[in-house]
């Protein structure tokens, strides 16, 4: 984009066929590049995103650290993960939260792009399984 502003307005001094579209489009790729968050920046890093991740589950853990009687892990803290824990118990397939979690954890990594699921189930997949991948399935991380 910049190049194109640049060959745009030596254009203009030197005299070549139609240097405004050279600058105006060399101008708008560059904008366009810059605000769609492609460019590398301080805040479009990965460790700006690790950071922001670990303060997350460390806020949580702090959180439920007075909440004994909350038996899921910090990371895995999200309402569809804890609607989806209740239904395994309500389906009878556990007694209790630790093995319907863990039966929670083996649904969800049944489920692959060649699994046709409704598509209320699929928001929820789609919802929390990057969770799950992000942290291997393990408990503790």
């Amino acid at each position: 984009g910049i190049a194109a502003a640049v060959y745009g307005l030596i254009g203009l001094i030197t005299g070549i066929a139609h240097p405004y579209y050279f600058i105006v489009g060399g101008a708008a790729a560059f904008f366009m590049a810059l605000t769609s968050n492609t460019m590398p920046t301080k805040w479009n890093s990965r460790r700006y995103a690790q950071a922001g991740w670990d303060d997350a589950v460390s806020g949580m853990a702090a959180h439920l650290n007075g909440k004994p009687d909350f038996s899921l892990p910090p990371q895995y803290a999200h309402p569809i993960v804890i609607e989806r824990t209740i239904r395994v118990i309500r389906e009878g397939r556990a007694e209790t939260i630790e093995e319907a979690f863990g039966i929670m954890k083996d649904d969800l990594r049944a489920l692959n792009s060649s699994v046709t699921v409704s598509q209320k189930e699929h928001d929820e997949v789609a919802a929390v399984k990057p969770l799950f991948l992000v942290c291997d399935y393990k408990d503790e991380i």
